[in-house]
């Protein structure tokens, strides 16, 4: 039995400065329902994100996929600028928004694999022309499922050594199907103030979340695991340079689950290469963004992304600096996220038409 419980834990002992089992990216902004499901279509009307990371190859360790669409209810509030051009101007939003997300991740040498698909409903409120406040909810069902035929038992180990014939006569469900629920609050303050010779952008959001509050019972055993609740406090910020291209963008993570803890911090900086033309609509806005995050005593992990028009492309890669580093000489893992985003994130709001109602 010891053998058994050390090949179904591997992925959680290992990660001391991770969340359990929960699906985990470096990433954590571009993962919006995953963080808080108040965060939920918080930017755009219609997003659709895809999202891939590779944790630990050289110890088979995790392989995590996701994908996420969020839409705002019957907020299709955009304006046709004359001539029927391509460009839209969006009115200040309030109201219903949905989202549903599909995560896969692998783990360990016995395939531990967890399915989640949840559907995640925010209200999203302007108090003024800057500030705005959200709640969400998000449920869904989590499926575990591990592979008996990699697990190796103490039982089967004889005088010629390990037989893989023996029969282990270990009785445990291979797979697990529970439900799962949680639930967030979301503050955000945001300032256009853009022309040709300006860049005065400040972009502010903080919230805070709390995850398995059901605490569901994820045993393989027959008998009692409970899932602990996480709970998570989580802010970022967009700070533009007056008369530059250049904006500053903090973050900053913080987790707690039963035992496990994240500290997590970012810092890039984002290069508007090309500003899209308010007019025709023709000229697509592109940046570019740069920098490094640092999870606590667990990696760094560099980024760099590429926006263009409704599309953006990052790539990160997680140098292990833990104790772990003398099985994986600081190879951690690579991450890729996409997403398609409508309106593009090169559009801003015509104030004179903006709706408060």
């Amino acid at each position: 039995m010891k053998a058994f419980l050390t090949g179904i834990l591997f992925s959680v002992i290992t990660c001391t400065n991770c969340y359990g089992q929960d699906i985990h990216f470096s990433q954590y902004t571009s993962a919006p329902m995953l963080l808080n499901p108040a965060l939920t279509a918080s930017w755009n009307d219609i997003q659709l994100t895809l999202q891939q990371k590779q944790q630990w190859q050289s110890l088979e360790a995790f392989s995590t996929s996701g994908l996420a669409f969020e839409i705002k209810a019957s907020r299709f509030n955009w304006e046709k600028m004359d001539r029927m051009t391509a460009v839209y101007k969006k009115k200040l939003m309030k109201g219903l928004a949905f989202g549903i997300n599909v995560y896969s991740d692998r783990a360990g040498d016995a395939s531990m694999r967890t399915n989640n698909i949840n559907l995640g409903i925010a209200y999203h409120e302007r108090i003024d022309e800057l500030n705005a406040i959200s709640a969400g909810i998000i449920g869904g069902i989590i499926q575990s499922s591990i592979s008996a035929d990699k697990l190796r038992w103490n039982n089967q180990y004889g005088a010629a050594g390990y037989d893989p014939n023996i029969n282990p006569n270990e009785n445990f469900d291979a797979s697990r199907i529970y439900p799962d629920f949680g639930t967030g609050l979301l503050w955000t303050y945001g300032k256009v103030s853009r022309t040709i010779s300006a860049n005065n952008e400040t972009n502010i959001h903080a919230g805070i979340s709390v995850m398995h509050i059901n605490r569901p019972n994820q045993s393989f055993l027959g008998g009692e695991d409970r899932m602990h609740m996480r709970f998570t406090v989580h802010s970022a910020a967009t700070f533009a340079l007056t008369n530059t291209n250049i904006a500053l963008c903090p973050s900053l993570l913080v987790m707690k689950q039963g035992k496990q803890k994240e500290i997590t911090a970012g810092f890039l900086f984002k290069f508007n290469m090309k500003e899209s033309s308010k007019i025709t609509g023709f000229k697509k806005g592109s940046s570019f963004s740069t920098g490094c995050y640092y999870r606590y005593k667990d990696a760094i992990v560099p980024y760099v992304g590429f926006e263009f028009s409704a599309y953006s492309f990052g790539f990160s890669y997680d140098v292990n600096i833990s104790g772990l580093t003398t099985v994986t000489s600081a190879r951690g893992g690579i991450e890729v996220t996409f997403r398609i985003a409508n309106p593009a994130a090169f559009l801003y709001q015509n104030k004179t038409k903006a709706s408060f109602n």
